[in-house]
């Protein structure tokens, strides 16, 4: 694998934060889990923040935004003991101040800044937040200095913002995946620790064989640029199936047995799916039950599709055995047969505002 695209990569950048949050003991090689031992734990993938209602606020914003949609920041991070939430954006490169990025980046500041407009709290009572950036090593420093133009920009015109920094993802010499910010100071303080130095997360992995199994999420919607993409769609396809195939065959006919996409998800995600905040959940939910709902056409038993799940008539032995049989001999390397198919869901995640 080419390790410059893979950190550019939103997949694996995706899964890097992910790992970060998971114990070590539940892979087959050693992760640092980085943002566990800082006592942060996941609250939310693509969850929309609700900027400032004030009129001031909005006013002063007027000429540094084009727009006043709310921002979706990719990843929503609680603290254990601290009432400070870690935004996380992911960013293949770095960008400047004159970027059509620095819109994104100025409304995340600005909604960070207090997050209890996001969480349906009082106002009274703040939530404050702190945004860092995670890209690529090479442009973390270039990128602490874009986002101290745009504070600096904030605060000329009286709007609050949050603290905000950098985290840069790189390699050493022997192939180890490292975390390195170009000012650790900046850093929220739990992190402040932990990164005061480069910190080795994993020794490097060789191949996409080795990689897939590990992957929180194998396949994330709007990441048709990934080099990890097409692989990710059969993988996740897969373990969608595999699922299935686990609650077909556990099945005592006569029975109707119900498959609850949600549930198959967060199954096959290893729990991720539930953390996943956001407007584009049922089209993902859809392909889902249409993948499983295609796999048994061929059968002669009966399935109805809803819009969170899918019923199949299971009567007896037979048709069960045969729903299995289908089932398992499905290529899900097959564009055709898996989620890769012509009816690709589009939205929102990584996708610039």
């Amino acid at each position: 694998m080419d390790t410059r695209l893979l950190f550019r990569d939103p997949i694996f950048q995706l899964n890097m934060v992910l790992w970060s949050l998971k114990s070590s003991e539940q892979y087959s090689y050693q992760i640092y889990p980085v943002l566990k031992q800082a006592g942060y734990c996941l609250f939310a993938i693509n969850r929309k923040l609700q900027l400032p209602t004030d009129g001031s606020i909005r006013k002063s914003l007027t000429g540094l935004v084009n727009s006043f949609d709310p921002p979706v920041p990719d990843i929503w991070l609680r603290h254990e003991a601290r009432d400070t939430d870690l935004i996380i954006e992911l960013k293949s490169r770095g960008f400047g101040q004159e970027s059509s990025n620095a819109n994104q980046a100025l409304k995340l500041l600005v909604a960070t800044a207090d997050l209890s407009l996001s969480t349906g709290t009082s106002t009274v009572n703040q939530r404050p937040g702190h945004l860092t950036i995670i890209t690529i090593l090479q442009d973390a420093g270039g990128m602490m200095d874009t986002l101290d133009a745009l504070k600096m920009k904030l605060d000329n015109r009286q709007i609050p913002s949050s603290p905000a920094s950098v985290i840069g993802l790189g390699n050493t010499e022997g192939g180890a995946w490292i975390w390195e910010s170009p000012n650790p100071l900046c850093l929220p303080q739990p992190l402040q620790g932990p990164l005061s130095e480069p910190v080795v997360v994993s020794r490097e992995i060789e191949s996409i064989e080795e990689l897939f199994p590990l992957l929180l999420v194998p396949w994330i919607p709007g990441s048709e640029e990934s080099c990890l993409h097409s692989e990710g769609l059969s993988v996740l396809t897969g373990r969608i199936l595999t699922c299935t195939l686990s609650e077909i065959g556990k099945a005592k006919p006569p029975v109707t047995l119900n498959l609850k996409a949600n549930d198959l998800l967060v199954e096959a995600t290893l729990g991720i799916f539930a953390d996943w905040k956001t407007q584009d959940r049922q089209p993902f939910l859809k392909k889902a039950i249409d993948i499983i709902y295609d796999s048994i056409q061929s059968t002669t038993a009966e399935a109805y599709k809803g819009r969170s799940g899918i019923d199949i008539n299971i009567p007896s032995d037979e048709i069960r055995r045969m729903l299995l049989q289908e089932i398992d001999k499905i290529d899900v390397k097959d564009p055709s047969r898996n989620l890769e198919g012509p009816a690709m869901i589009q939205t929102s995640l990584f996708n610039d505002i």
